[in-house]
């Protein structure tokens, strides 16, 4: 941390530089003394040249006090805290420090334990903003933003790293377990970052950036250390910490390299790789640069023109064999996720050209929901389960109905189950514990039954609940429904609300009296 020192008076200012220097020491921390100044004047003209994080200003100078000082740095740094030291603990001094946005007021003489405290707090302030900022830098040199930016000092001193590594993790986290609409920079990696932050040094850093899709995670360490031997253990305890419910994600991740403008061309790189090498039920940490040869699917012309003839002879049976062979054999190649979902999308299309029962908007929503259950199954036996769950009810392929009515018996269980928790949390893990059921029997009975996913569905309820509430309380406040129908955040229910009935919670409850509307 980079301080200031600000006082008229000599051997005030050589009294607290010694108490910091020995607290630096002591709390194994660099605390830099970059300038020293006997007037505020001069601490403002200092400013620019030394860019200190921090500055201890006595309260009374001439020309410039300390609350003045305090002010104008307000204007004109606004991300540099002020401490303000004073030796008269006067009421209208702390008054005007707050007004003037002072992070302590401390009294003289400056009390060693309490001069630890504010040093502490400021750590912690400077690196929660150092944090923040440099990952404002980095989601703008991922968007393209920031080029020919980069090479600015201030940018500079934010990333002092010798160099880098890129690590693109696969989100096992369901895709129905995600918030619908949640912003991606409120995604919560807080506790990720701190594992890891104890497998690395002091003042290198990571950064976890989620991905558009969902579907991924981007992880950049910054490093003053780029021995080989240090990355294993970060890899392995980056499995670990973005594991959820004992399940390893994929992970693959660059060689090191020391410029921050590679990010944005290795992110495309490490995007196309990571979809590449998934593999349902093996997770695996893979180099960038490794050869990659992707397995055979087995599943050629040949094959197909028998699987055709299984169709038009309506041989379920052989049906059955014929695609449980194929998991079979995928499962044995380690076929990965991309061609597995593009092998089952081409079943069903054989199937939708012998039984003719699917419109083209339904073939594509059959097709989501390949891409659905090939996001949430955990073992291909499980993939391989939902699939043909899926084709029965598409094109009764087990037989007329076979088990509709316990399907339906379950799903309105479920239904019930949901309306009579809805304000509490309610992921897809939820409803498997609660019914003993696989992820991907939960999501083939919404998309059967109510023709939307699980999380479409649930949303779709909380809002029509809600505007029951306003229609029917017109007093009830925003908060309150909004925690009665299960969302703590009152802004990211008018967030959701606005996006799923096209106006915000208040132009809805002003259409409601307005006859017409």
């Amino acid at each position: 941390m980079r301080i200031m020192l600000v006082d008229d008076d000599p051997f005030s200012i050589e009294k607290l530089r010694a108490r910091i220097l020995q607290l630096s020491e002591q709390l194994g921390t660099v605390f830099e003394i970059v300038s020293e100044c006997y007037s505020g004047q001069s601490a403002l003209e200092q400013m620019p040249l030394t860019n200190p994080d921090t500055v201890f200003t006595d309260i009374q100078m001439s020309a410039v006090n300390g609350i003045e000082l305090a002010k104008a740095i307000q204007v004109r740094s606004p991300s540099v805290h002020v401490v303000v030291i004073s030796a008269y603990p006067m009421f209208e001094y702390a008054r005007e420090a707050m007004k003037a946005n002072v992070v302590e007021y401390l009294l003289k003489p400056v009390d060693t334990a309490a001069l630890r405290e504010v040093l502490l707090k400021l750590l912690d302030m400077n690196r929660n903003h150092s944090y923040n900022r440099s990952k404002e830098i980095l989601h703008g040199i991922l968007s393209g933003a920031l080029e020919g930016v980069l090479e600015n000092g201030a940018v500079q001193a934010i990333f002092p790293f010798k160099g880098y590594r890129m690590l693109l993790i696969q989100n096992v986290e369901a895709l129905y377990d995600v918030r619908l609409l949640m912003p991606k920079r409120d995604v919560n990696f807080e506790p990720m970052r701190r594992e890891l932050s104890e497998q690395m040094e002091k003042r290198e850093q990571c950064w976890f950036l989620p991905s558009d899709d969902r579907k991924s995670i981007l992880l950049i360490f910054g490093l003053f250390d780029l021995n080989p031997g240090r990355f294993p253990p970060l890899l392995q305890a980056t499995q670990r910490c973005c594991a959820r419910d004992g399940v390893l994600p994929t992970v693959v991740y660059s060689d090191p390299f020391e410029r921050l403008e590679e990010i944005r061309a290795l992110h495309k790189r490490l995007f196309m790789a990571l979809s590449e090498r998934i593999v349902i039920g093996k997770p695996r940490a893979v180099a960038l640069e490794a050869e990659f040869a992707e397995p055979a699917a087995p599943f050629s012309a040949t094959d197909e023109k028998r699987f055709v003839l299984l169709l038009q002879k309506r041989d379920v049976p052989g049906l059955k064999r014929s695609i449980s062979d194929l998991f079979d054999s995928w499962e044995r190649q380690d076929c990965t996720s991309m061609i597995v979902e593009i092998h089952l999308k081409r079943i069903v299309h054989l199937f939708e050209q012998q039984y003719r029962t699917s419109s083209v908007s339904q073939f594509k929503t059959l097709e989501t929901r390949i891409e659905e259950l090939v996001d949430t199954c955990r073992t291909f036996g499980e993939l391989k389960e939902a699939f043909f769950t899926m084709l029965a009810s598409a094109f009764r392929f087990a037989g007329e109905g076979a088990g509709d009515g316990d399907a339906r018996q379950l799903f309105d269980k479920i239904e019930m189950y949901i309306s009579s928790n809805i304000g509490q949390p309610l992921s897809l893990q939820t409803l498997t514990d609660h019914f003993h059921v696989s992820r991907t029997v939960i999501c083939n009975l919404f998309r059967d039954y109510s023709h939307k996913s699980y999380v479409e569905y649930l949303t779709s309820l909380r809002m029509k609940i809600a505007q029951d509430l306003m229609r029917d309380y017109p007093k009830m406040l925003n908060k309150e429904i909004a925690e009665i129908v299960g969302y703590t955040d009152q802004n990211y229910f008018s967030h959701v609300f606005k996006t799923v009935t096209e106006m915000s919670p208040t132009r809805y409850r002003e259409s409601l009296n307005r006859p017409g509307e």
